[in-house]
């Protein structure tokens, strides 16, 4: 049977971040250079995921198929980052060799080093318990989060299906149903009155409770355009105070 003070510690680790939390911030050093993470995310979307170990053969998978899909998130305005319990620069960058010849891929995304488990901590996130992913929105407001045992390689095509449901939520106020996939239809949220949603949905609502209304679907990406165009608006500002 569990101590008192083992539970507490798992209580802990679970609750240590949640939907909603500000993202920590913390100073990397990583394949691409040392940056302070705030810095790097501010305006955009964030994936971040940690991997269970270097020369590992499911992490191999894992950050050699997101090297193939690094232009999907960079069409919907989200950059990625990889980070390593354990792992130091140098085995890092060993590592990211034998990747691109295993995966047929050129990783362009930063990899970070935490050799001491000091940023992996502020996460919550023990190599030897799983691995994590977790998604900020453009205020660095964590809006996903997800683990899974390191026996277990993620699906990414899923992770651009969740951002894609986010960047709509964030931005259109709509609610995806179970199993959405682009084409179909939509929630209307339940802060939006039916009153303002016939203004705000040129396509229509089709409202068969007062709680279960359904708008047909956004053109594909719209979300994702206007996540940029805001990202681009604010470094516009910031580039040319008035």
């Amino acid at each position: 049977m569990a101590s008192n003070s083992e539970e507490h510690g798992r209580e802990e680790r679970v609750l240590a971040l949640q939907v909603g939390d500000e993202v920590p911030d913390f100073f990397a050093e990583s394949t691409v250079g040392c940056f302070r993470y705030h810095d790097m995310i501010d305006g955009i979307w964030n994936v971040l995921i940690s991997l269970a170990d270097v020369f590992h053969p499911v992490s191999t998978t894992e950050i050699g198929h997101l090297a193939k899909l690094c232009h999907e998130f960079e069409a919907r305005n989200a950059r990625i980052f990889g980070i390593v319990p354990e792992a130091n620069l140098p085995l890092l960058r060993r590592w990211i060799k034998q990747v691109e010849e295993l995966e047929a891929c050129t990783l362009n995304f930063a990899l970070i080093s935490d050799p001491d488990q000091n940023i992996c901590s502020q996460f919550g996130v023990s190599s030897k318990a799983g691995t994590a992913l977790i998604i900020t929105d453009i205020d660095k407001r964590i809006r996903f989060i997800s683990q899974y045992p390191i026996s277990t390689g993620r699906n990414f095509f899923e992770t651009i299906r969740v951002l894609d449901a986010l960047q709509l939520a964030f931005f259109q106020q709509v609610a995806t149903p179970a199993n959405w996939s682009h084409g179909l239809d939509l929630f209307l949220q339940p802060q939006i009155s039916t009153l303002a949603a016939r203004a705000t949905f040129p396509k229509g609502i089709i409202e068969t409770r007062h709680w279960f209304r359904i708008t047909p679907p956004v053109s594909h990406n719209s979300a994702a355009i206007l996540s940029n165009n805001t990202h681009k608006n604010s470094t516009s500002s910031t580039a040319n105070p008035p």
